[in-house]
């Protein structure tokens, strides 16, 4: 494998797999792109060429979740992650090999897996910050017979950042050269920002630095719920439209007090996940407190999405918007939505309302596809 690594590193253009599957784990993202240029240089073009969106079996989703939640530690557990570490690895090996069938390709024409995997813990606040993701890279390069990169969060984390979000570095080389400041907004189960200040020189885009943080819930919260209300038979709401019929019903009492969590007032660089914002949250803090909600469901989802769209808007104002007003004066403000709440048409709506400054668009208004961004930046 050493040797395709230098053969690769001789070829003009390479073919490279992305996998990905974020903490709501409701599939596995592949992107096969075709990557030419240097980042030096400033010159990177990246080609998309296929993807696709794997599905995740039932009982290893379940497996996942479970061991994402805290209070479950012994030895039946470890057995768990055990399995479950080289189920995820299968099941990403599967989506390499799908995604280049798709192209028309083999597995030999691929260059390089770049794999996330599936994170099941993330401790950034602790001394030292932890963070541990399943899916196995030895399985992925066994079963495809191609090199591997992963350890992503770990490597990050190792050189003292948050593990989260990874992003940011794919963002500059892809999005990086524009004649106004800029905002990506990934909406995955957590949400997170990238401002891109103003660079018109593509070689200065690369070594400007992006301000990246998460800002708290994205999906997870409301997919949780709808979990919840349907006895596990749906997972999603689609397009928001329970949340659409309980927007009348919201109460700004219940907002303020879920908008207290110490982790919006905390100042970036920061990172979250299931741990903070997963269903010890909705029971704990939704539910405990707002017993009503529990019975409710339009009412509770509509809390639930304007919570998240307020908590975005919240963190976006607070550490980016009020940083562009001192260094810039006031530019006009587009942000870029990608991951599966820029389906949510209730969630983008809102959004749109809490950021009245801001123009709110998907992804795909730049040409690539808002469910394939993460994937696309680890390849």
């Amino acid at each position: 494998k050493m040797q395709r690594l230098v053969d690769a590193a001789k070829k003009p253009e390479v073919l490279v797999i992305g996998l990905m599957s974020g903490t709501s784990c409701d599939g596995i993202d592949a992107a096969l792109v075709a990557l030419s240029g240097s980042s030096a240089a400033g010159n990177v073009h990246c080609r998309s060429v296929a993807s696709l969106c794997a599905a995740i079996p039932d009982d290893v989703r379940a497996d996942v979740l479970t061991l994402s939640r805290r209070g479950l530690c012994d030895s039946d557990q470890i057995d768990r992650i055990c399995r479950t570490n080289v189920r995820i690895g299968l099941l990403f090996a599967e989506a390499a090999k799908a995604v280049a069938a798709k192209a028309g390709l083999s597995m030999s024409d691929i260059d390089l897996i770049g794999s996330h995997g599936q994170t099941v813990r993330h401790l950034p606040q602790e001394a030292p910050g932890s963070t541990l993701q399943i899916g196995d890279i030895s399985v992925i390069a066994a079963e495809t017979g191609v090199p591997v990169i992963g350890d992503f969060r770990p490597a990050d984390m190792a050189a003292g950042g948050q593990g989260a979000p990874l992003v940011p570095l794919a963002d500059r080389v892809l999005f990086g050269k524009q004649d106004s400041p800029r905002l990506l907004l990934n909406i995955g189960g957590i949400s997170n920002v990238t401002y891109l200040p103003v660079c018109s020189n593509h070689i200065r885009s690369i070594t400007i630095p992006a301000l990246a943080f998460d800002l708290g819930p994205g999906n997870m919260l409301m997919d949780a719920a709808m979990a919840f209300f349907t006895k596990g038979v749906k997972r999603v709401d689609k397009d928001g439209r329970r949340a659409a019929a309980g927007e009348h019903l919201v109460k700004e009492a219940h907002l303020s007090d879920l908008l207290s969590h110490p982790f919006f007032a905390r100042p970036p660089p920061k990172s979250t996940g299931r741990e903070d914002f997963g269903e010890d949250f909705l029971h704990q803090e939704v539910f405990r407190k707002f017993p009503e909600l529990a019975t409710q469901p339009d009412a509770c989802l509509a809390t639930l999405c304007e919570l998240t769209a307020r908590s975005i808007a919240l963190g976006i104002d607070r550490f980016v918007l009020r940083h562009i007003l001192i260094t810039s004066g006031t530019p006009s403000l587009e942000m870029y939505v990608a991951g599966g709440g820029v389906h949510n048409t209730q969630l983008m709506k809102s959004l749109q309302r809490a950021l009245p400054t801001v123009r709110v668009l998907s992804l795909q208004a730049l040409g690539v596809d808002p469910d394939m961004r993460e994937a696309v930046a680890f390849a």
